[in-house]
């Protein structure tokens, strides 16, 4: 390289460097609106000042020695190169322009992301101050839904729902929770007396500031405003003593916000206040909910106001309340929250700015004109308006990023000093020109192989995306624009029928609308949506998908386009559900057998137990450490060591869990428990956890105790042969008296469950006559259907108890069949009808048309069969084929039911008699029910030494059949065929239906229960009957006497067999010990098997269970009194 060439590469960094310190000096001595003279002007005096300390520089060193030195440059070349310096001066001078416009977009881009920042965070203290409030109604609508669920909550009821629905864990920033009663001025003392009587003698009635209702605020002008609101309950009562027994109504912003909250129906709070109970000073507040009488209408205000029984509430300080959100925002905002309801009176309830000691930072922290950002909100809470305002501090103002313009400006006076060089030299050389020619196309090829190499990346993940997941796209008005076939596969539609459309065309229904409002309401922000959505495909069926929405926006934030990416979770979804039906039976099963079930966490060490188990340990949940050595503590003395052997043998895999031992109770009572537990191990096979169950054996224990001290005496003692005789018959006595108790049991839960069914069943009856419009009919017919589906499901449990503890007895007794399977086609008729299905009955063969057997269990099973033909079959028949087959002095009997129905695998009639237990989880979920009728069923036909098998094919329908044994009699006539049986079923009906009168009857009805005493009076009457009503046996007694006195007898007694003072069976047998010879009919709801006898053994001539059926009552009714008459007559 040539010396010239030299010197003007070193002449050209000496220029560059002089500029580039020159502007460096320039800038660092003048940072942004240092000069005061506003922005725009700041950067062109920048400017002036870089080119008025460059330009000498420049105009000495291209005129110094040095050039001339190598000069031999000719005159003419002399204007080429002043030209060409010309030339890169006007660049550089351009570029700075430039620089100076990007440094000012800069600062506008920066003010911008500041501004945003700002709105997000005024908008977030907006929310979460609502949110936070509107949490407060939650918790005081639960104690509205405990007055309204109970006839009256007294001071302890009310202290234990507050503190065992942790409700000051829920809403931590309300000082308690409480109640105010409506009192009425003249009810004043005896409100206070009836409060001190209730564990509250200290209960006093206290005024705002101490003022006395005269000196009070608020002077009341109405009835209505005289009554007094007052604070009844609070709690906790600690730190809200001063509250307690305050007089509201006498303050007026308190009873102002009563008055509106009566009026509106709806929860309202009260303007600022000083709460009573918070010495701060700090702005308080009230919440209100109203609370109204049971039953009553609250439509207008005025049935509100008679209706209200008192309002929960709860006081709030709104420092405390809003601290912790306000907290968010007070480091970059001052903040005022303002109550604006009144307009003309605005007040001031929260302000931080000041309140935080920043008044050096913001001397003036609400005056929010000034400052470079501010925003208000105003919104809704109880009835009232609140303001937020804020405005951005000294604080938020300095935390914006001044630091990028002044790295633009730099950067642009460095690239236009670079720019400027690469014009000198671009003149200069044109070789130069050419070989950034050449390096600028390669740079452009590496460019565009970088860019196709992410193509491709972008396309294999496409690729991998619609291979996997379920993805459509759809334009800014939701139509569908595309979708994968994944898409197509899941939802059953093609490609060419969901283009167009909109995703309504999948809606199963499922998500309520407020649902569908919160998605779109997030898409419609441009924000991206995450949850998961049920939808309908084209066959109708659903399935589940965890989707994924995400808006698409263009250059000015306008959204373009939808896309949803999906995957399948319905079997997620339906396992979950198997797994709490799962739960919910398991639940069942050890809450009846009274078995506690527990988990230890090997790897965390911790013990969780069910409250089952804390019975059976004798401790409460707070006294127990879940750790396994509080487990251990709790082990008799001589039986920790081997339990602790036998748990780390499981635990090592040695040996299975299954063992005995003792624990000790806290006060000193030795248990014997059994236990049996399972380890969970990881792949690598190393124990996680064991869950098992304990159960209390003590008394099989003790049981074994005495039988083997029973043994041991007999070996060594046999002389005392005769005391080992009545000890067993002792324990033989004992036993008896524990299967009598449980057969007591069974007796008294049938009767308590009955009675309330009585009621329901009625009523809904009678409400059926009464109702005309169809909707109200639908109403009153699901509570019915209900209603007996209830009492189904509660017999099949009675019945299973009875047979699994050996109650259940079956008569044998010369009935009807061909009767009893008409009754069972007449039960089942509506049902079938119902569904459009056939029902009937076909003999393959004639019948006895007598047999001796049960009755009762035979039409249960049967009943049972049809009951689930008809529940699986959709579309066909369901038809009862009787067969009889005789083989010498005996005869068996083949009831088969065959349907058309859904049909049974293999593996499902290997569990189709397992109590609660179904077909499968699908049956469960499509057509209901518990599971118990066939195991219930299959005892009864093991009772009636019967056998109940079945026959099914898939998807084609199940013959189940019932075989039984019954003596033949060759003199037995036959039954006629199946038509004449309905012919004659219906001509019975008719019969019965014409003999339904009871008109001008004289009936007396003892019952206790005032429900089951309207009703079944309600029943008679109708039917024409007189009706008088004792309230127990003996007030059933004496009217019956005093009547048979008078010459006027009651021409029946329907007697409640369980009632105060005498009951049913007292009373009928003094009855009949006087002689009173009139029709007596027990209604009972016990249904054990020997109810019956004992209602007639005690002089009953006969004999109806609750629920109560009107027809069967009224013929049981006409049957005594015939009976009756035919009696006298003879």
């Amino acid at each position: 390289m040539s010396r010239r060439s030299h010197t003007q590469i070193r002449t050209l960094v000496e220029l560059l460097l002089t500029i580039a310190v020159a502007t460096t000096v320039v800038l660092c001595l003048t940072p942004a609106d240092t000069l005061g003279m506003g922005h725009t002007v700041d950067w062109l005096f920048r400017i002036f000042l870089i080119l008025l300390v460059v330009g000498p520089a420049v105009l000495w060193r291209l005129n110094s020695p040095s050039q001339l030195e190598e000069g031999k440059v000719t005159s003419d070349a002399r204007p080429t190169k002043l030209r060409n310096y010309l030339i890169c001066s006007s660049v550089l001078a351009l570029s700075f322009v430039l620089t100076f416009a990007a440094v000012d977009a800069g600062r506008v881009h920066e003010v911008n992301d500041a501004h945003a920042r700002y709105l997000r965070l005024h908008e977030r203290l907006t929310q979460e101050s609502q949110r936070r409030l509107n949490q407060v109604v939650f918790g005081l609508n639960g104690i509205r839904g405990l007055f309204e669920s109970s006839q009256h909550v007294d001071r302890n009821e009310f202290k234990s729902f507050v503190s065992s629905g942790k409700l000051q864990e829920e809403f931590p920033a309300v000082l308690g929770f409480g109640f105010i009663e409506k009192v009425k001025a003249e009810d004043l003392d005896e409100f206070l007396a009836r409060e001190r009587a209730d564990n509250a003698p200290e209960f006093t009635l206290k005024y705002v500031d101490n003022a006395p209702p005269a000196d009070a605020m608020y002077f009341p002008s109405t009835q209505a405003e005289q009554d007094h609101f007052i604070i009844k309950h609070i709690y906790p009562l600690d730190k809200n003593r001063a509250a307690w027994g305050l007089e509201v109504g006498a303050e007026k912003v308190r009873r102002e916000a009563i008055d509106r909250c009566i009026q509106s129906g709806e929860p309202t709070i009260t303007g600022r206040i000083d709460l009573v109970q918070d010495d701060s000073s700090s702005a308080g507040i009230l919440f209100y909910v109203p609370v109204f009488k049971n039953g009553t209408s609250h439509e207008t205000p005025e049935e509100r106001d008679a209706a209200l029984v008192g309002l929960a509430y709860a006081p709030l300080v709104l420092d405390d309340a809003l601290g912790s959100v306000f907290a968010v925002g007070e480091n970059y905002l001052d903040i005022l929250l303002t109550d604006c309801t009144d307009s003309q009176n605005e007040i001031e309830l929260v302000e931080i700015g000041k309140a935080h000691g920043r008044n050096s930072a913001s001397p003036d922290a609400n005056d929010f004109s000034n400052r470079l950002f501010r925003a208000q909100s105003t919104f809704t809470i109880g009835g009232r308006n609140w303001t937020i305002s804020t405005g951005s501090n000294s604080f938020f103002e300095a935390s914006i990023d001044q630091s990028r313009p002044t790295i633009i400006g730099i950067a642009g006076v460095l690239l236009s000093l670079l720019l400027a060089a690469f014009m000198l030299s671009l003149l200069t050389a044109h070789s130069r020109a050419s070989a950034l020619a050449s390096e600028m196309t390669s740079d452009l090829a590496a460019a565009k192989s970088t860019v196709d190499e992410a193509l491709r990346e972008i396309g294999a993940i496409r690729s991998v995306l619609d291979n996997h997941l379920i993805i459509s796209e759809t334009d800014e008005r939701g139509r569908i624009t595309r979708v994968n076939s994944n898409f197509c596969q899941i939802t059953g539609f093609s490609t060419e029928e969901l283009i167009g459309q909109d995703h309504r065309i999948l809606n199963s229904g499922v998500h309520p609308r407020q649902f569908w409002k919160e998605v779109w309401h997030n898409l419609s922000r441009g924000q991206t949506w995450h949850g998961e959505i049920c939808n309908r495909a084209k066959d109708g069926s659903l399935y589940w998908v965890d989707s994924i929405i995400a808006p698409f926006v263009d250059a000015e934030n306008n959204i373009t386009r939808y896309v949803s990416v999906r995957h399948d979770v319905t079997k997620r979804k339906e396992s979950q559900k198997a797994l709490q039906e799962l739960s919910d039976r398991l639940e069942l099963a050890v809450r009846v057998g009274k078995v506690g079930i527990w988990e230890y966490d090997i790897v965390n060490d911790d013990i969780q137990w069910d409250d089952q188990m804390y019975r059976l340990y004798g401790v409460a949940k707070e006294q127990f450490a879940t750790a396994y050595n509080a487990w251990k503590s709790s082990l008799h003395p001589d039986d920790c060591q081997r339990g602790d052997t036998e748990v780390r043998e499981a635990i090592a895999g040695t040996k299975e869990f299954d063992t005995e031992f003792r624990i000790v109770w806290p006060d000193g009572n030795i248990r014997n428990i059994r236990a049996i537990a399972s380890v969970q191990r990881d792949e690598d096979g190393r124990a996680l956890r064991m869950i098992g169950t304990n159960w209390d054996i003590t008394a099989q224990k003790r049981a074994e105790a005495r039988l083997i001290e029973s043994n041991r005496s007999l070996a060594y003692e046999t002389a005392r042969a005769s005391d080992l005789a009545r000890d067993a018959h002792r324990l033989a006595q004992e036993a008896d008296q524990a299967n009598a108790s449980k057969s007591e049991f069974l007796a008294n839960m049938s009767h308590e469950i009955r009675t309330p069914m009585t009621a329901i069943l009625g009523y809904a009856e009678a409400l059926a006559e009464n109702v005309h419009d169809a909707e109200n009919k639908n109403s009153v017919a699901t509570i019915q259907r209900n209603a007996e589906h209830l009492l189904e499901i509660i017999n099949d449990i009675l019945d299973l108890s009875k047979i699994e503890s050996g109650y259940m007895e079956c008569e044998k007794i010369r009935c009807d069949l061909p009767q009893l399977l008409s009754d069972v086609l007449s039960l089942m008729n509506v049902r079938a009808a119902a569904k459009g299905l056939d029902l009937s009955i076909h003999y393959k063969s004639p019948i006895p048309k007598f047999i001796t057997t049960d009755p009762t269990r035979l039409k249960q099973i049967l009943t049972n069969f049809v009951a689930n033909a008809i529940k699986f079959t959709e579309i066909g028949s369901v038809r009862m084929e009787v067969d009889r087959q005789v083989a010498g002095d005996s005869s068996t009997l083949y009831f088969n039911v065959v349907d058309t129905g859904i049909g049974l695998t293999s593996e499902q009639m290997e569990k189709l008699f397992q109590p609660f237990s179904q077909a499968d989880n699908s049956t469960t979920r499509q057509f209901g029910g518990t599971g118990l009728g066939l195991a219930v069923s299959k005892k009864m036909a093991e009772l009636l030494d019967g056998e109940i098998t079945v026959e099914s094919t898939f998807a084609k329908g199940s013959c189940f059949t019932f075989k039984v044994d019954v003596p033949a009699s060759h003199d037995e006539p036959l039954a006629s065929s199946p038509a004449e049986i309905d012919q004659r079923s219906k001509q019975k009906a008719s019969n019965e239906s014409n003999a339904q009168s009871l008109a001008n009857l004289r009936i007396l009805l003892a019952e206790d229960g005032p429900d089951n005493q309207r009703l079944i009076a309600y029943l008679l009457k109708k039917v024409g009957a007189q009706v008088t009503v004792a309230n127990n046996g003996q007030e059933a007694f004496d009217a019956a006497i005093a009547a048979k006195q008078s010459g006027r007898q009651f021409d029946v007694i329907l007697m409640d067999m369980q009632m105060p003072i005498l009951d049913g069976y007292q009373a009928t047998e003094k009855l009949r010990a006087h002689d009173y010879t009139g029709p007596i009919i027990a209604v009972t709801a016990h249904a054990m098997s020997d109810d019956r006898q004992k209602c007639l053994s005690a002089g009953c001539d006969d004999y109806a269970t609750k629920p109560i059926d009107r027809q069967d009552l009224t013929a049981a009714i006409l049957k005594s009194i015939q009976a009756c008459s035919k009696l006298v007559r003879s």
